[in-house]
């Protein structure tokens, strides 16, 4: 063989020995991308949401919870409204009974009708030569109203006044003094022993004891007294 075959057949085993680190380049497996592996779980995560999103399906597989009908989409709460008041026929008998018995006995004048609510009917009251008016004479422009509930007499009637909740005066702080103390006694009265206009003889009996600023304190002695005879009685 000539040196020139053999100098060919030299040179391209020396370009094979040259070219096999490139293919092994080659075929060696590509370095992962971490960013993009995480991009695509997280674009299968969202459509995965969506997804159940729209077959109305909670990301765990169960059915979603639907939104409280009582909240807004911003998750403030909305107002409260009171459900009607539907009355009971015992009841309304009673309480009806109650406030003409106060029509006969008062007058038409002094017991009026001031406003009919949904839940409560107002009535104006004219306190005329009792011990009331001596205590808030016609030129103070005081005006008394009583609020009878459409439950009454599961609930209590309250006493108010054009002028109590004003300004610190000292026929205002007696005024106050009367409106607060008489509603909280009649709190705890129990109406089916004492009719409306029982009620309202107490607040002109009792309007001097009313008007204390220490009446509770006083009310509890004077039940305490009258609790021992009531307990010498039964004994007896």
């Amino acid at each position: 063989m000539s040196s020139a075959s053999t100098e060919s057949i030299q040179s391209s085993d020396n370009n094979k020995s040259s070219r096999q680190p490139r293919n092994k380049r080659n075929n060696r497996r590509p370095k992962s991308n971490k960013k993009d592996e995480s991009n695509d779980k997280k674009n299968e995560t969202d459509f995965v949401k969506k997804l159940n999103k729209k077959n109305g399906k909670s990301r765990h597989g169960g059915p979603r919870r639907k939104r409280n009908e009582n909240s807004s989409t911003n998750g403030s709460v909305k107002e409260y409204i009171k459900p009607e008041y539907k009355e009971n026929s015992a009841s309304a008998k009673q309480r009806h009974d109650q406030i003409d018995q106060c029509l006969h006995a008062l007058g038409k004048d002094n017991f009026k009708l001031f406003r009919n609510g949904k839940y409560v009917t107002t009535y104006a009251v004219n306190f005329r030569n009792n011990n009331i008016s001596s205590f808030f004479p016609k030129d103070m422009g005081i005006k008394f109203a009583i609020n009878i509930p459409h439950d009454y007499p599961e609930q209590s009637l309250k006493l108010s006044s054009n002028k109590s909740n004003s300004q610190e005066t000292s026929d205002n702080a007696t005024l106050n003094n009367l409106v607060r103390n008489f509603n909280s006694k009649m709190r705890n009265n129990d109406n089916n022993v004492y009719p409306i206009l029982a009620q309202l003889n107490y607040l002109v009996q009792e309007v001097d004891f009313l008007t204390q600023s220490n009446f509770k304190k006083n009310d509890n002695s004077r039940s305490e007294f009258y609790a021992q005879f009531t307990q010498t009685e039964q004994t007896a």
